[in-house]
């Protein structure tokens, strides 16, 4: 973890309504993330560079960025609800209770569970940013392997078809690329 010099913790110091400014003008909850934007001014003061700005401008900049990412966390970190998520290591009984197992032994050894389930995820992730069915529907292709020849036969288009779309993907979708 790195400390602030005496010169940065200054500029917090001078700097320190910031926080409330940026708290009013971005509508955020003072009482849960002042501690957020005060970790971001801190942020801000060591990475700031007098010669391509004012200090107030990069320090909302770097606020607002460190409450997004706690808020990206949160939202994140909530998805599965807690009674939904079953370990590889649970017992589970037979329906005559015979036999005890554990649930990640009823899956074949060759099968990937935690990363087919990611990139299950991601795949309906991106799908759910695209709104035109027939681009959803090449990106499942996609992920399943297909080739575009294969998805143009498959779906009932031309392969120059499949490439326009593709493109059109791109442009919506690059800024989730892997």
């Amino acid at each position: 973890m790195e400390h602030l010099t005496s010169t940065q913790q200054k500029m917090v110091e001078d700097n320190h309504k910031l926080i409330y400014g940026a708290a009013h003008k971005y509508k955020i909850n003072l009482e849960e993330y002042y501690d957020v934007l005060a970790i971001g001014l801190c942020k801000a003061a060591m990475a700031f560079d007098e010669t391509k700005g004012q200090f107030s401008t990069f320090a909302y900049i770097i606020m607002l960025n460190e409450y997004n990412g706690v808020l990206r966390h949160n939202k994140t970190s909530s998805v599965i609800p807690a009674q939904n998520i079953v370990s590889m290591n649970t017992r589970m009984a037979s329906d005559d209770g015979d036999c005890v197992v554990e649930f990640g032994d009823m899956f074949p050894d060759n099968v990937d569970i935690e990363k087919d389930t990611a990139e299950t995820d991601y795949i309906r992730f991106l799908c759910k940013k695209i709104s035109n069915p027939q681009e959803q529907e090449v990106i499942k292709l996609l992920a399943d392997g297909f080739t575009q020849s294969e998805i143009a036969e498959r779906i009932g288009v031309s392969r120059q078809r499949i490439g326009q779309l593709m493109n059109k993907i791109r442009a919506k979708l690059g800024k989730y690329a892997a």
